[in-house]
C-alpha cells in the first residue's frame, strides 16, 4: 500500500473528528493532503539531505552545515542579504529580503546549523529564500564516578545562555538529564577554560569530576596530545595529569590526577542547627564552599532534607555543598554529598577533597585516603612537601549527541 494515500484518521495527530474537519473545510483525505498543505509540520525533520542531491522538485527539506561569508547586495528597500553555505561538499546560497541587521547579529561564520525549507534554483545556482535555521550542538554526556554533566566544546558550537541551557538540557525527561552543563573552552591564561553551570542554572566555581573529564575530553578529542594540562576555572588554574593506555590501537585516557591547590580550613569545629535538629561540622574551601559533617551512621542521615536544609543556612550566604561522612579506617571514607545547585549526586570530586582535609586535620585519617561514593571511589592525597590536594579517578564517556538550543 502506498503511505502517501492512506487515509489520515487515524493516523498520530489527527483522529475521526479532525480528519472530518479537515476533509470537510480543505479538502485534506490522505496522508499526500497533508503534506501538500502542511509541509513544515508533517515533513520528515528526521532526515539530512546532502547539498548535492538536492533537486528542483523537492519538497521542504533539511541540511546540515556551517556560513562561509555574508554578502550584501543592492541599495535601500532593494537590500538583500546572502550567505555561502556548504555540507563540506557543495554550497547553496541562502537570501534574506527582511531583518538583515538581525539576521548578521545572530548568525555566525564557521558555526553549525540547520536549514530547512524549500529549494529553489536561480541563474543556475540552487538557493533557500524562505527558510528556518537552527543551530544544532554537538554534546558529549560524560561521568566521574557517576557525577554526570553535559560538555560542550564552545569554540565549535558558541552557547549564548548556558544558564538557561543547562536547566533545560539538565532535566531527566524532557532534556538530556544530568546534574549540569559543562563548556570547554580556550583560555589566554591555560591550555582549556572550564565553565560549570549546575542543573538549577547557578554556575559553580569548581567540580573535580568535572575537570577529570575535561582532560578525558581534550585528549581524546584531539584537541591535544599533552599528558599534563592546565585548566582555567573560577577558582583558578588546576593542573591535570593524564594516565593514559593503548586500547583498539588508539591512546585513551583511564585515569586522571588533578592537582586541587590548596584547601583553606575556615572552621574546623561550627554546629549549626537545620531541620529540626544540630549538626557539627567542618568548613573547608576548595574554591567552593564545603560543610562536612561525619556520622556514625549514613543511613540516619535524611540526606535530602538534612543536605537541602544545611545549603541555605544563613551561615552560608552564598550557599554550601553539604558532605556526610563515615570514617571506616585511617585509610577509608564513605561520603554522602548533597551539591549546591544539584541536589543529591552520585559523587562530588572537591567534595571528597574537602571530606579528607578535614578527616586528617581531625585526626581520623592518614594522608591518603580513598573516599567511597554511590557513584565510585577517588584517592585523595594531602602532598606534604606543598600542601596541595591530589585528586585521582576516572572518567567515562556516557553517550554523544546533537540537540539544538532551548527556545528562549
Amino acid at each position: 500500500m502506498d503511505y502517501s494515500q492512506q487515509d489520515i484518521t487515524y493516523i498520530p495527530g489527527v483522529g475521526p473528528k479532525r480528519a472530518a474537519l479537515l476533509g470537510q473545510e480543505l479538502g485534506i483525505r490522505t496522508v499526500d493532503d497533508l503534506l501538500r498543505h502542511f509541509p513544515y509540520k508533517y515533513v520528515d525533520r528526521s532526515r539530512f539531505y546532502y547539498l548535492h542531491e538536492i533537486t528542483p522538485d523537492m519538497p521542504h527539506i533539511q541540511v546540515r552545515g556551517r556560513i562561509l561569508r555574508f554578502n550584501k547586495q543592492g541599495e535601500g528597500r532593494n537590500q538583500r542579504l546572502t550567505a555561502t553555505f556548504t555540507d563540506g561538499h557543495s554550497s547553496i546560497e541562502l537570501v534574506w529580503f527582511k531583518g538583515l541587521r538581525y539576521i548578521e547579529d545572530r548568525l555566525r561564520t564557521g558555526t553549525e546549523y540547520v536549514v530547512f525549507g524549500k529549494p529553489s534554483r536561480f541563474n543556475g545556482y540552487y538557493n533557500h529564500t524562505y527558510h528556518h535555521m537552527s543551530t544544532t550542538i554537538r554534546f558529549t554526556k560524560m561521568q566521574g564516578i557517576g557525577n554526570d554533566y553535559i560538555y560542550v566544546d564552545t569554540a565549535r558550537y558558541p552557547i549564548d545562555n548556558p544558564a538557561q541551557t543547562a536547566i533545560a538540557w539538565s532535566r531527566p525527561h524532557t532534556g538530556i538529564g544530568a546534574d549540569g552543563l559543562v563548556l570547554i573552552g580556550p583560555s589566554d591564561k591555560a591550555d582549556f577554560s572550564m565553565r560549570i553551570f549546575n542543573a538549577d542554572g547557578s554556575e559553580a566555581r569548581m567540580c573535580g569530576n568535572a575537570s577529570r573529564c575535561v582532560g578525558k575530553y581534550v585528549f581524546e578529542k584531539g584537541l591535544t596530545r599533552k599528558t599534563d594540562l592546565t585548566l582555567e576555572t573560577l577558582s583558578g588554574i588546576k593542573r591535570l595529569h593524564l594516565h593514559t593506555r593503548a586500547a583498539c590501537g588508539q591512546e585513551v585516557v583511564e585515569q586522571v590526577t588533578v592537582d586541587m591547590g590548596v584547601p583553606r580550613l575556615l572552621h574546623e569545629s561550627l554546629t549549626l542547627e537545620a531541620n529540626g535538629k544540630q549538626f557539627t561540622g567542618t568548613v573547608v574551601d576548595m574554591g567552593n564552599p564545603h560543610f562536612v559533617v561525619f556520622a556514625d551512621d549514613l543511613d540516619s542521615i535524611d540526606l535530602a532534607k538534612d543536605g537541602r536544609a544545611l545549603e541555605h543556612h544563613p551561615a552560608f550566604p552564598d550557599r554550601s555543598n553539604i558532605e556526610f561522612v563515615h570514617i571506616a579506617n585511617r585509610h577509608e571514607a564513605e561520603m554522602h554529598v548533597w551539591e549546591r545547585g544539584s541536589g543529591i549526586t552520585q559523587a562530588c570530586g572537591t567534595g571528597a577533597c574537602a571530606s579528607q582535609v578535614a578527616a586528617f586535620h581531625a585526626g581520623l585519617t592518614g594522608r591518603e585516603a580513598t573516599v567511597h561514593m554511590p557513584g565510585g571511589d577517588l584517592t585523595i592525597r594531602l602532598d606534604e612537601s606543598t600542601g596541595h590536594v591530589l585528586m585521582t579517578g576516572g572518567a567515562e564517556t556516557v553517550f554523544e549527541g546533537e540537540i539544538q538550543p532551548p527556545t528562549p
